[in-house]
């Protein structure tokens, strides 16, 4: 089922409220909810104001500039955020860092191409997973798998699919780097910002945030 917000907060806000009431105990320290679409009609307001989260927009920009790398090692963003340092075998080395992908192949920059040469394109994907690297995918595998981009009118959206997000980090954090690269990608094709569809496999908050 689709549900319609205004905002990142006031989606953050429903799902803190929808998980722990219906959300399935998959016994391994979270509750979830399956298949969800949520449509995010301003994906520039992108700031989670609600306080139990404490959200900081100082480390998402940082990631965003950590993604900007391209590089793969958490050597500096873990001492912002620790939970890098679990997602790494003892090299600092991870594949959750999107901006990677953006440039293997120069997939971001050809979606881009694509865009300003065919505004009608269905083509302009951007994927963060290679079937042949998945045996690596150990400790940690990219939660949002698939950026689909594409203009309706003067207006450029994006949809992104995710095999599974944690509502507390991932979708407030994730939901500010997608809506930021989808500015940027508008910006540079001179588009009108348009909206957001998140469909999220598995959306679970670990059993401490409940």
């Amino acid at each position: 089922m689709m549900m319609t917000f205004n905002n990142a907060d006031a989606a953050f806000k429903h799902y803190m409220n929808y998980i722990p009431l219906l959300g399935i105990d998959n016994g391994n320290g979270t509750k979830a909810v399956y298949n969800e679409l949520i449509h995010l009609q301003d994906p520039m307001a992108n700031a989670i104001t609600d306080p139990r989260r404490k959200w900081s927009l100082q480390y998402c920009q940082r990631e965003w500039e950590w993604y900007m790398t391209g590089s793969r090692n958490v050597r500096e963003i873990k001492k912002y955020a620790p939970i890098w340092d679990t997602m790494h075998s003892g090299d600092n080395m991870v594949w959750s860092n999107y901006g990677f992908w953006w440039n293997m192949n120069h997939q971001l920059a050809k979606v881009t191409n694509m865009l300003k040469e065919d505004p009608a394109t269905r083509r302009a994907v951007v994927v963060h997973y290679l079937p042949t690297i998945m045996d690596d995918f150990k400790k940690d595998t990219p939660c949002n798998l698939v950026l689909n981009f594409y203009l309706i009118g003067d207006k450029l959206h994006l949809s992104i699919m995710a095999r599974s997000i944690d509502l507390w980090f991932g979708f407030c954090n994730d939901q500010w780097i997608f809506s930021t690269l989808l500015h940027k990608i508008a910006d540079q094709l001179k588009k009108q910002i348009g909206e957001m569809h998140y469909f999220i496999t598995n959306l679970h908050l670990y059993n401490k945030h409940l």
